[in-house]
């Protein structure tokens, strides 16, 4: 009787231990998955950082751009308004271009 007593409290101490175990997996599987679902929402707001962050600096080089453009256009209208263009030669000729033309196309009196 003594054996049978000691294997029913073996039995139910075995018993409480798994109990134990398996109220521990069930908290340790409620953790993982808190976890998980942490991540999941860390990784999306990352993402969507990155994107900001990818489009802010788009505009930004797009800005720059469009000063760079704007700079270049006013240096080379203040450029143009201090030089006169040179010729160009759809425009009618200068007089003196025009009397250097004829003159080189004149053949010579030795030909």
């Amino acid at each position: 009787e003594a054996r049978v007593h000691q294997l029913s409290d073996l039995l139910k101490s075995t018993q409480d231990m798994l109990e134990r175990v398996s109220k521990e997996n069930s908290e340790l599987i409620r953790r993982e998955a808190a976890m998980q679902a942490s991540i999941r929402d860390t990784e999306s707001e990352l993402r969507a950082q990155v994107l900001e962050a990818s489009r802010k600096s788009d505009e930004k080089i797009f800005q720059v751009r469009q000063e760079m453009q704007a700079q270049m256009m006013e240096m080379l209208q203040q450029q143009q308004q201090q030089q006169p263009l040179p010729h160009h030669p759809l425009a009618p000729p200068s007089p003196s271009a025009s009397a250097a033309s004829q003159e080189a196309h004149q053949p010579s009196p030795q030909a």
